[in-house]
C-alpha cells in the first residue's frame, strides 16, 4: 500500500498543470489573445484599487483592442483561454493556487463576467462524487481544480474538475457542460468518472 506521502504526491501531480502554460513556454503569458487579435485578456501584477493586496495581489483585465471591458481583481497567473468563434464569450483558466477554482467567463459583448471563481464552492462537487462512489467520505476530500476545457457550441462551454481524497488511489473526474443562457452559465449535462493515480 502506498504511503500518504506518496500519494499526496501522486495527487498533486494529477490535479496541477503548473508545467501547462497557454503557450507551452516556461513562463506564463501576461496576455492572450483572441484568434483574429481583436479581443484579449491581461493579468497585471497591480492590485485593484480599494482591495485587500494580500489576497488579490493582479488584476485580470479583459479588452476589445485598446478598449478595457472588464477589470477583476485576482492573483496567480493566466494559463489558457478558450474563445467561442463568433466572439461573443471568452473562458479564461487563471492558475490562483495548488488547488481550487480557476475558471473565469467573460462576454464579450460588454465585458460582463458570467463566472468567477468561488474556491469555497466545494461541498456541492465533493457530495456528487460521493454520491456515485461509496468508497469516498466527504470528510476525507483532498484537493479540487476546476478549469475550462473547450467550447462545445458558441454557448456550451465545458468544464473539468477534479477531485481526489485521502486514502484513495484514485481521483474524480467531473465533466460539466454548461449552456449561457442571459447573463449566467446553466447546468446542462454531466458525468463522473474514477481514473487511477499513475506515477
Amino acid at each position: 500500500m502506498k504511503s500518504m506521502k506518496t500519494i499526496s504526491y501522486l495527487v498533486c501531480a494529477a490535479l496541477t498543470v503548473m508545467s501547462v502554460y497557454a503557450n507551452d513556454d516556461d513562463v506564463p503569458p501576461d496576455q492572450l489573445f483572441s484568434p483574429d487579435k481583436n479581443f484579449s485578456v491581461k493579468m497585471l501584477p497591480t492590485p485593484m484599487p480599494g482591495v485587500d493586496a494580500d489576497t488579490y495581489s493582479d488584476t485580470l483585465v479583459v479588452m476589445a483592442k485598446d478598449k478595457v471591458l472588464s477589470k477583476q481583481a485576482t492573483m496567480g497567473y493566466l494559463l489558457r483561454a478558450f474563445w467561442t468563434a463568433d466572439n461573443n464569450y471568452v473562458a479564461v483558466d487563471n492558475r490562483r493556487g495548488n488547488s481550487g477554482d480557476y475558471l473565469w467567463v467573460f462576454s464579450l459583448k460588454n465585458g460582463h463576467a458570467l463566472r468567477v471563481p468561488d474556491d469555497n464552492a466545494i461541498q456541492p462537487f465533493v457530495d456528487r462524487v460521493v454520491k456515485k462512489f461509496p468508497e469516498c467520505a466527504s470528510h476525507d476530500f483532498f484537493k479540487r481544480l476546476t478549469e475550462a476545457t473547450s467550447w462545445k457550441s458558441p454557448t456550451e462551454l465545458l468544464v473539468k474538475t477534479n477531485i481526489s481524497f485521502e486514502k484513495i488511489d484514485s481521483f474524480f473526474v467531473i465533466t460539466d457542460t454548461y449552456k449561457v443562457e442571459g447573463a449566467h452559465l446553466v447546468l446542462e449535462a454531466d458525468s463522473i468518472e474514477k481514473k487511477p493515480l499513475k506515477l
